[in-house]
């Protein structure tokens, strides 16, 4: 028997009779000592010196996990996409399906989905592995449990913190590929070449157009459902960020959905406060960059409806960090790029909280690929994209910003003023949770409205004076 036929088997199995393996103790017991240690086995080839170690104080299978660690071999062998493929399909189901009975080993599963995102992996590589955890993420049960279990657990592993922490430098990381030598060779060979559709929608970075799939859902995936291909297909271009572009919008509702369903059954408050902890700033820090380089309305409509979502989340948490995360990013995007950062670290006078925002994360202050700020990648995604300019004026007056800074002119975009509107309906909405926020946005609207050329008028109103 081949292993691509044992695999197939083997999935089916397990789809098939999950509740032979969760009434019967003795296959349950199988399940944990002959399969997962085999399809662990199995993914060996596609990990460099991997090591098989969980944190979890309840591990019952370490001692076989180790040992199989010590047969692991130090250097990859050729990656075989048909075994792979079929390795993570029934990884899928032994997540998706068997979770209750395989805490240990669905957090190694977990952290062998996150290496596959890194950057030395092939392309077909990360996109499946976004596959599978968009598979996941949409289950909002699932993520109850992997919090109750990993990242609310003192001293076991934060799994969905390293779920999304990886989707979101796979959002950096899609964006970067063109200037990352070393995985143009790599990719080139896996996408199809970018051709730019006027009629599609999509994100401009650095010039160059990446288009949005459409149509792409947990249930249907390209590469996890090709079980006839020998090898990894040429992707459509824009393909594995178009699927993490969905999977980031699918984890903030599934977040959403499952703290809601905590809070209707008012129990494990402290499980609901862990999980928007664990997953608000990488999902903040992924948005942000989908929101810069986004230059479809449809597309900015939906991420701000992530922006919302965890807003509203963070102030019937009384989550104070995550509610001035989200304002902050709300507000540096109605502005012009780079407009409130610089006045932020200049002045100081925005908010007692923009100078902690600024640095809210280390995806923030620097990009482990180039070194480089991600200020600057705010500055080249947004760099001649096609956009609807508004107005053209000055940097609103400020007291002790340097003279220097009135000196060029700032651009409003048609992007901008659809980010405020949003930022003004969810201030009016979550007005009474907002503290020490109502500064920054009130301040970010002063700078709004002169950018805009807008005075008040004796009715109460504003007109532009243009």
């Amino acid at each position: 028997m081949t292993r691509t036929l044992g695999l197939e088997l083997l999935e089916s199995v397990l789809s098939s009779y999950p509740s032979v393996f969760t009434k019967h103790p003795e296959f349950a017991q199988l399940l944990k000592d002959q399969v997962c240690p085999l399809i662990i086995k199995l993914f060996a080839p596609n990990h460099k010196q991997m090591q098989i170690t969980s944190q979890h104080p309840s591990s019952s299978t370490h001692a076989a996990l180790d040992s199989i660690s010590s047969q692991m071999p130090c250097s990859p062998e050729r990656i075989y996409f048909p075994i792979s493929m079929r390795l993570l399909r029934v990884v899928v189901i032994l997540i998706t399906l068997y979770y209750n009975l395989l805490v240990t080993e669905c957090e190694i599963f977990l952290a062998l989905l996150v290496k596959f995102l890194e950057s030395d992996k092939l392309g077909w590589q990360r996109a499946i592995a976004v596959e599978v955890l968009h598979k996941i993420v949409v289950l909002p049960e699932l993520l109850i449990w992997f919090c109750e279990n990993y990242d609310a657990r003192p001293g076991a592993t934060k799994a969905i913190n390293s779920i999304v922490s990886g989707l979101a430098t796979h959002v950096q990381l899609s964006f970067l590929r063109p200037s990352v030598s070393e995985n143009i060779a790599k990719d080139e060979e896996q996408f199809e070449p970018n051709i730019q559709s006027g009629s599609q929608p999509g994100f401009q970075y650095r010039g160059v157009w990446i288009p949005l799939c459409q149509n792409i859902t947990s249930k249907k995936s390209l590469l996890l459902d090709s079980l006839e291909k020998h090898d990894a297909f040429n992707l459509p271009n824009g393909y594995s960020l178009s699927l993490t572009y969905y999977c980031i919008c699918s984890c903030c509702q599934s977040v959403f959905e499952a703290i809601e369903s905590l809070h209707s059954r008012k129990e494990k408050e402290d499980v609901a406060r862990e999980l928007y902890q664990s997953t608000y700033t990488n999902l903040f820090v992924a948005i942000s960059l989908f929101l810069d380089a986004s230059i479809d309305e449809s597309v900015t409509e939906q991420l701000l409806k992530c922006f919302v979502t965890m807003t509203l989340l963070s102030c019937r948490l009384g989550h104070t960090a995550g509610r001035d995360a989200a304002y902050f990013a709300l507000c540096k995007a109605a502005l012009p790029p780079n407009y409130l950062m610089r006045i932020a670290s200049a002045s100081g006078s925005l908010s007692p909280i923009s100078g902690s925002l600024i640095s809210v994360n280390p995806h923030f202050e620097k990009d482990s690929l180039t070194g480089s700020k991600v200020e600057k990648v705010e500055n080249e995604s947004v760099s001649n994209q096609p956009c609807q300019i508004i107005a053209v004026s000055t940097i609103c007056p400020t007291p002790s910003l340097p003279l220097n800074f009135y000196s060029g002119t700032v651009v409003l975009t048609a992007k901008n003023v659809q980010v405020a509107r949003i930022l003004i309906s969810s201030a009016e909405a979550n007005g009474q949770d907002l503290g020490d926020c109502w500064h920054l946005v009130l301040a970010s609207m002063q700078h709004l409205v002169w950018i805009l050329g807008m005075t008040p008028s004796m009715q109460g109103g504003f007109r532009s004076d243009g």
